[in-house]
This record gives C-alpha cells, structure tokens and sequence, in this order.
C-alpha cells in the first residue's frame, strides 16, 4: 500500500471526494472541513492524503492546522502515512477519527517522533432517528448574517469551556463569518425577549447535516433551552433539505448524551481526539 500526499485540494478532491460521499454521515466531518478549505480566505490544508493498493483508492486522510482526520485511513496504510507527515516535517497538533485507527496512527505518531500526548477527549456521533421535541418555554430565532457579533462572546465561552481554549474573539468572529459563507445558520432560543441558548447547523451536504455548537450559559441551564434550541436547529436543517441530521457529543458529559437520546438521537459510532504536546 502507497500513500501520496497532495497539494492542490481540487486534485484531491477529486480523487477522495467520492470515498466520503459514499457515506457521508460517517464523513461528515470531513465533508465540511472540505468545504470550509474551499472558502478564498481559509487556511490552506496541512496535509492531503490519498491510500492506493495496486493503483486502487482504499483510503484518505485530511489535516488542518488543527489535526489529522483518520476516519478514512485503512489499517494497512497508518505506517505509511506517519511516515509520510514526519518525512515531509507536517506538523501534528492532534489526530481525529474513529477509535481503533485514530488511536493506532497516535501511537505510531509517538514512536516515530517521541512526543507526548497531552489530552484525549473520547466523542459519539449521533444520528437523529425521530425528533421528539420538548415543551420549553420561550421561541426560536434565526440569527441573521448581520447580527453574529452577537454570537461571538458565547463562541468564546463554549471554545473555553469545551476545549480549554481562550479562543480569540477574531477567531471566532471569522468562523462565524465563513460558516454564514457556506450557508450554515445559528439559532438563538429566546424567552422574554432575551437570547438563553444557541445552536449551529451545518448547511446539507450530501444530504447530511451536522447540529452544533451548542450552548446555554451557566445560569440559564437546566431549563431545557439546549434541548429546545437543537430541536429547533433539526427543524431548520430538515427544511433545508437533510436527508440526515448529526451531531457529535463528549462522552465525558453524560448530561448533553442523555439530552440528545431523548430528542432522538441514536448512536451511531464512537471517536476519539488525541492532543500532543
């Protein structure tokens, strides 16, 4: 098994591009970093990786300055393809993907290079079976494109708490920007006239697409505004045409896991993110 490694996104794309489609809930990920990538003011794409087994497409690999997605690697090219990113000097920040595979190339990562891991976080996509919405005080409303400055500080404060990370709010106002670019929404739950949670959601790609963020600030929680709010991002995607609607959860908070359960969510396959130092 060859891995090659690709500079231009198109010729990638076109070579890979129909791997992910042919099932695109698994890839939903990568389908929308591919489409964030293609934006005219996105960071360029760290690596682009494509597997061959006698000249046959059997896998790919995308990375960011974020990290590495393995969802598609073939068990039989992980060597190949650290050897790959360590010859060429791309850095690798983290590696994403489903566990078996993501944990393998993270091992592989540290014995060729020796560095250490400094965080895992274990993730479970979801699929929306059947929308069971909750009774919840208060009113969805769409955030227009000219209004996100009014997302940018919860953008932050789920980065933070999510994450660890004090996102910039430039950062975070240029996602938001790209995001409405793309023809992805934010939704605001309000009640007396004021916002008390959010959510995003992903324009359809492939028939797919993805809730989240999804935010309540600290002391409007327990109220059921999460739920009503991702109830009413599902509602939107499927008048945008999904044929499909995902999201991915933190194990480790089993509160937002059994809140998604109950608005229909049913597991589809666990991930894992791997962080070096």
């Amino acid at each position: 098994m060859r891995a090659h490694l690709h500079e231009d996104l198109a010729e990638y794309w076109a070579l890979a591009g129909p791997l992910y489609s042919a099932d695109p809930v698994l890839y939903t990920f990568e389908l929308h970093l591919a489409a964030r990538l293609r934006q005219p003011d996105s960071d360029p794409a760290a690596a682009l990786i494509t597997f061959t087994d006698l000249d046959h497409l059997v896998g790919a690999a995308l990375g960011t300055s974020q990290g590495l997605v393995c969802n598609a690697i073939p068990a039989a090219g992980i060597t190949a393809a650290v050897n790959l990113l360590a010859d060429n000097a791309i850095p690798l920040p983290s590696v994403r993907g489903s566990r078996a595979v993501t944990l393998a190339v993270a091992d592989a990562w540290l014995s060729r290079t020796g560095v250490t891991v400094c965080g895992t976080t274990d993730e479970r996509l979801y699929r929306l079976v059947d929308l069971i919405k909750p009774r919840v005080a208060g009113e969805p409303l769409l955030v227009a494109a000219e209004e996100i400055e009014s997302l940018v500080p919860w953008s932050v404060e789920y980065s933070r708490e999510t994450f660890g990370v004090d996102k910039p709010a430039d950062e975070a106002r240029h996602w938001l920007i790209g995001s409405y670019r793309l023809g992805d929404v934010y939704l605001c739950w309000e009640r007396g006239g004021a916002p008390v949670a959010m959510a995003g959601v992903r324009a359809p790609i492939e028939g797919v697409s993805r809730v989240g963020p999804v935010y309540t600030p600290p002391p409007q929680r327990g109220h059921g505004y999460g739920s009503a709010v991702t109830a009413a991002a599902c509602e939107w995607a499927r008048q945008a045409g999904a044929r499909e609607i995902v999201l991915t959860t933190d194990l480790a908070n089993p509160t937002s896991n059994s809140i998604y359960r109950k608005l229909g969510f049913r597991a589809v396959t666990d991930s894992v993110i791997v962080e070096f130092a």
